[in-house]
């Protein structure tokens, strides 16, 4: 009987598209001038965790949170556990984590912009 290898997952995705919002929010960055992130990155080598945008130098990374309305598994209580989990799993190897929701996203988009750029020790494009 052949045992079958699992393959390894890439550590990062250099081509995806993401959510409606994710696409969103790329843009926004890209609009103010910071500098482009990766996407979908794994930043914790033993968890096949993604992070929805990182830079890899500052170690900064960014998660956007959607469905907090209407049920999604970011607020039921085993999923909002799982990503406290996975926030604080990138934080204790040194990585700053910002997490926005897709609420941030609609009604307070320069909050974003600032608080990444800060993260990232660079200036916005006014």
């Amino acid at each position: 009987m052949a045992v079958r290898r699992r393959k390894r997952a890439p550590a990062y995705r250099k081509s995806t598209r993401g959510s409606l919002a994710e696409q969103q929010l790329l843009a926004l960055f890209v609009v103010a001038g910071l500098p482009p992130p990766m996407r979908e990155v794994r930043v914790v080598a033993e968890r096949l965790w993604r992070y929805d945008f990182a830079w890899l130098g500052p170690r900064v990374c960014v998660e956007l949170h959607g469905s907090t309305y209407n049920h999604g598994r970011h607020v039921t209580g085993r999923g909002f556990n799982a990503d406290r989990e996975k926030m604080n799993a990138a934080t204790g190897l040194g990585w700053k984590v910002l997490e926005y929701t897709t609420d941030d996203l609609r009604r307070r988009p320069g909050y974003i912009v600032e608080q990444v750029a800060a993260a990232l020790c660079v200036p916005v494009r006014r």
